[in-house]
């Protein structure tokens, strides 16, 4: 382990073996965890709707859809990252929205971090595709002028919930669906995506997208900083979908909007909700107030910013 005075000690990625400051969470090389999660980190049984985890067990049930669909959607994740790495900016550290992206997901518990881009798309957005295991985080530019830094976290918070529920797959196809992409209407992917199947797979996007704003809420802690995140989002990025009653809706793929809002608020006023935003404070203590350490959850002097038992810094 090299250490020289006055310099954080360092310890190596057990995936990559590069060596890291042992207070990083996340390999600056690889970006995988080099700690595991604790009790502290926002946990997604914490967030998850009910809806979302009953129909995601049942597509994943249905072989062989998963098997099949990974065939079909991995093309297009690598064509889309060849594209990204020629005509958008890709996300590393020092900068800011890296150290966003790490704050985050430490916060969630990731166990790895998406490789993120940003791309140079004209929408008020962000979204992750390609697969669960190599998932792609595209943050679109216009994001970093005309969002606040909260906002950002609350975007990028909603994103990083659906890599931790490993949504990505089953989104990437629902995405397809909606756009019309060709092998959707390939007489095989026809066969297995019939309509039942079709409008049970958006009704579950639509309750994905459901326990990603309560995760970005949880994060935020409170519901008045997502709903701002949204009325941003549905101003400067056209209109959000609303509820008509019409049957249209059920061929959404997001909730509307008024949904979304409401949702948020019920959660955030939850027990649930109070309870994880108590740990989530509990872990960003500074070290020397903490009574635990923040990376191995043992308990500490309170006057000790390194934790006995781990040797990490709880700062």
């Amino acid at each position: 382990m090299p250490t020289m005075e006055g310099v954080a000690p360092e310890v190596a990625c057990r995936h990559c073996g590069i060596y890291n400051r042992k207070d990083r969470v996340f390999c600056l090389r690889c970006s995988r965890r080099l700690t595991a999660p604790t009790s502290i980190c926002i946990n997604s049984e914490d967030y998850t709707s009910d809806g979302d985890r009953s129909t995601l067990e049942a597509l994943r049930g249905m072989e062989p859809l998963p098997r099949v669909l990974s065939r079909f959607v991995a093309p297009d994740g690598r064509r889309l990252e060849a594209w990204l790495s020629r005509n958008a900016l890709r996300v590393s550290p020092p900068s800011k929205l890296d150290t966003l992206i790490r704050s985050c997901g430490e916060v969630l518990g990731l166990e790895a971090l998406p490789r993120a881009y940003v791309a140079p798309f004209a929408q008020l957005n962000a979204f992750t595709t390609g697969l669960d295991e190599s998932p792609l985080l595209v943050i679109c530019a216009p994001v970093l002028d005309r969002l606040s830094y909260i906002e950002m976290e609350g975007l990028v918070s909603h994103e990083l919930a659906h890599v931790r529920n490993r949504h990505v797959l089953y989104h990437s196809l629902a995405e397809s669906l909606a756009t019309g992409a060709q092998f959707v209407t390939s007489q095989y992917a026809a066969g297995l995506l019939a309509l039942p199947i079709k409008m049970l797979l958006l009704s579950w996007y639509r309750e994905s997208e459901i326990s990603a704003d309560r995760a970005a809420t949880l994060v935020l802690g409170d519901a008045h900083a997502f709903e701002s995140l949204m009325v941003k989002l549905s101003v400067q990025g056209g209109p959000a979908p609303t509820s008509d009653g019409s049957l249209s809706e059920l061929l959404q793929t997001h909730p509307t909007f008024e949904r979304r809002v409401r949702l948020a608020r019920e959660f955030s006023a939850s027990k649930e909700f109070a309870a994880a935003r108590f740990r989530t404070r509990a872990a960003n203590e500074p070290g020397s107030l903490a009574a635990f350490c923040r990376y191995c959850g043992a308990t500490k002097p309170q006057s000790e910013v390194f934790c006995p038992n781990c040797g990490h810094s709880s700062g």
